[in-house]
């Protein structure tokens, strides 16, 4: 099974699931699995949404627990399409993300890569260091040696992480892996 018809297989369970949750809204399910399917429902890192309009090419609606689309007045217990698209894409990405996950646990573990191995920590006056402290997102060697003590995350002194845009940790880490994973397959 290719990675997309997981992708696909994994959308129609879960719109059957929520046609036999909410069988008053069949049609409006079709309608999301037809937005999701279509990519046009962008999960924001605030909880929201972003979910095209089927009728208007050039406009989308923020979803959260509302929509501002004409049928969210109408439609039973407000679940619009871009409210179901929201939903279903939310339920996707976190079935998508437990199978790879329980893939990669299955999997022999690999020997470490570059990225993995631990650098020794420098001295602040080294000169080759202050070369390569942009691509670690300007840290610093106390913010370094920091790095190393705990296993590769970077923290300040607050305990919080540090790093430009470019360097991710924690949840938003295993998100980009995740998603890079996906992407890798075609998803």
């Amino acid at each position: 099974m290719t990675s997309r018809d997981l992708f696909r297989a994994t959308v129609a369970d879960l719109a059957a699931q929520a046609k036999a949750t909410l069988p008053e809204n069949a049609g409006r399910i079709d309608a999301a699995v037809m937005l999701v399917l279509a990519g046009d429902v962008a999960l924001q890192p605030d909880g929201t949404a972003t979910v095209g309009s089927a009728t208007h090419p050039m406009s989308t609606y923020s979803v959260n627990g509302t929509c501002n689309c004409p049928d969210f007045a109408r439609a039973p217990d407000g679940w619009c399409k871009h409210r179901l698209g929201r939903a279903l894409q939310l339920r996707t990405d976190r079935a998508l993300r437990a199978a790879l996950d329980a893939e990669a646990s299955r999997m022999p573990q690999e020997a470490p890569s570059c990225a993995q191995v631990s650098t020794p920590t420098p001295a602040d006056e080294d000169p080759a260091w202050a070369a390569l402290a942009p691509s670690r997102g300007e840290m610093s060697a106390s913010e370094v040696r920091a790095n190393d003590e705990k296993g590769g995350r970077a923290t300040n002194a607050s305990g919080g992480d540090v790093g430009n845009g470019s360097w991710k940790f924690g949840p938003s880490r295993r998100l980009k892996r995740t998603s890079d994973s996906l992407e890798k397959m075609d998803i």
